[in-house]
């Protein structure tokens, strides 16, 4: 069965025909370029205090929306609208103070964590770029949302080589959690783990939301993890939503062929 949304009190997030398009390799033979359409008019709105699951294949979009969402990469088109903010429309320096309340974290922490900072230091890092708190209310607040993602005192001094995998993505989720952020996109954060530890990453999610009232974006392609996590789906092929809904309803009972394909491709799932 899949998660239920806790009816947090946050504000919902709204995407209204959002695109975006980049120039390819240029066409053989000609001095043209080739434009590719990555996503093409996609609209939903999430439900505060749920997890909204973006699901399809490699390529079909899924993390340049969440990019575009998060104000990492600029949409072509379209709106996208938080607490009453247009987030398309802000400046640099206003995406950075937005970012306190909407935060994401990269398909591969390894590759995002500074390799040369301590897990305290990393975690620590948003408090002191945000001036929040005095030094030692920071280092508090960094212990505090670390235990809160199951690491202990022995992690501190670490830095991310020393880490595993799913070490790794805890920390990456304490960094993100550490600004106390009402919404948090998470862009194949179970890709990179074996499955004992995706099973203790969902648990965990569940966990922070439930005490937290954290609303979630997660992209995946796994729909036996979408239907366990996820209390929404939204289903992308070739950057367009072919198919949204209630996850158990949609991998259940889905409508559209691309998700019947992927549903019959998924042996866990099969009804």
């Amino acid at each position: 069965m899949s998660a239920q949304a806790t009816g947090g009190a946050g504000p919902a997030l709204e995407v209204i025909q959002l695109s975006k398009t980049f120039w390819g390799a240029r066409v053989a033979g000609t001095r043209r370029r080739a434009l590719i359409e990555a996503v093409r008019s996609v609209s939903f709105r999430t439900v505060p205090g749920g997890i909204l699951g973006i699901v399809g294949e490699t390529g079909s979009g899924k993390s340049t929306l969440a990019r575009c969402i998060a104000g990492l990469t600029r949409p072509s088109g379209g709106q996208v609208l938080w607490d009453n903010v247009e987030l398309t429309l802000l400046s640099r320096e206003q995406w950075r103070l937005a970012r306190r309340q909407l935060q994401i974290v990269l398909q591969n922490p390894y590759a995002t964590l500074d390799p040369r900072m301590t897990v305290a230091e990393i975690v620590r890092e948003p408090l002191a770029n945000f001036a929040i708190g005095t030094q030692a209310g920071r280092v508090e607040t960094m212990q505090h949302v670390l235990a809160r993602v199951g690491l202990g005192p022995s992690t501190l001094t670490k830095r991310p080589s020393q880490l595993s995998g799913g070490q790794r993505q805890r920390v990456a989720l304490a960094r993100a959690l550490v600004l106390e952020p009402r919404l948090v996109i998470l862009d194949e954060p179970l890709s990179a783990l074996d499955v004992s530890i995706q099973a203790q990453v969902i648990n965990l999610l569940l966990r922070l939301r439930s005490d937290l009232g954290l609303s979630y974006i997660v992209i995946l392609h796994d729909l036996a993890v979408a239907r366990q996590l996820c209390d929404q789906i939204l289903v992308m092929y070739a950057g367009c939503v072919v198919e949204q809904g209630d996850a158990e309803a949609v991998l259940s009972s889905p409508t559209h062929s691309y998700t019947r394909a992927l549903v019959a491709a998924s042996p866990e799932i099969r009804t």
